[in-house]
């Protein structure tokens, strides 16, 4: 399976959105998660087409709310390249 992992030392909730770059065919896809806070957060990829995306991963924590964006590669085994993930 194909994943992101993330690590947060306390509970959260938000949303993932995965946005194409040079993805031909891909399309935007949004995805809610929650995380205890305890174990890693794992965002399943395998559905996303081959090429590159931008992942936005935004989340609220107490009266807070943060946004991260990153790229990475979906390959054809395994996420490649993910850069600062």
């Amino acid at each position: 399976m194909q994943q992101l992992t993330f690590n947060f030392d306390h509970p959260i909730s938000g949303r993932a959105l995965f946005l194409p770059v040079a993805c031909p065919g891909g399309s935007a896809s949004c995805r809610r998660f929650s995380c205890d806070g305890i174990h890693p957060l794992l965002i399943p990829v395998d559905y996303l087409k081959h090429g590159e995306w931008q992942l936005e991963l935004g989340w609220t924590s107490g009266n807070s709310s943060y946004c991260l964006r990153r790229h990475f590669t979906v390959g054809t085994d395994e996420v490649l390249d993910s850069k600062n993930l």
